[in-house]
């Protein structure tokens, strides 16, 4: 799962990614037994928008220890291959214009997959989020 690492003062100051849509991802991998990382363009500790911590899947994210570990200490997408995983999945929202269009435009996404190499095979990305 890739997210953004842009955010700061739950969005205040700089947006970040949408705990909302990384929580209810995060369950659905994880219910269907997927071995999921975590990574960032900085690999540092990345910062949610603000959000509502009684939301179920909020609620039970919260509750995990080992999801917040890897919110806390994300991989650098420099250092992934993408040999090493079956698919990664890259979240939108507001952070995501900055620090990962970056990624896309200016320099091929470091784990050896371009979003040109995906259009080139799928015509399209879908926004997933």
């Amino acid at each position: 799962m890739v997210v953004s690492s842009y955010g700061n003062d739950l969005g205040e100051t700089r947006p970040g990614h949408e705990f909302d849509e990384f929580a209810q991802a995060l369950l659905i991998f994880k219910n269907n037994h997927l071995s999921i990382d975590v990574a960032s363009p900085k690999g540092c500790k990345v910062e949610a928008d603000q959000y509502n911590k009684e939301k179920p899947y909020n609620h039970m994210l919260l509750g995990d220890k080992h999801a917040l570990h890897m919110l806390d200490h994300p991989k650098a997408t420099a250092d992934i291959s993408a040999a090493g995983y079956d698919a990664f999945y890259i979240f939108g929202a507001n952070g995501a214009m900055f620090d990962l269009s970056f990624l896309v435009h200016y320099n091929p996404i470091p784990f050896n997959v371009s979003f040109q190499n995906l259009q080139n095979i799928y015509g399209t990305v879908p926004e997933l989020g």
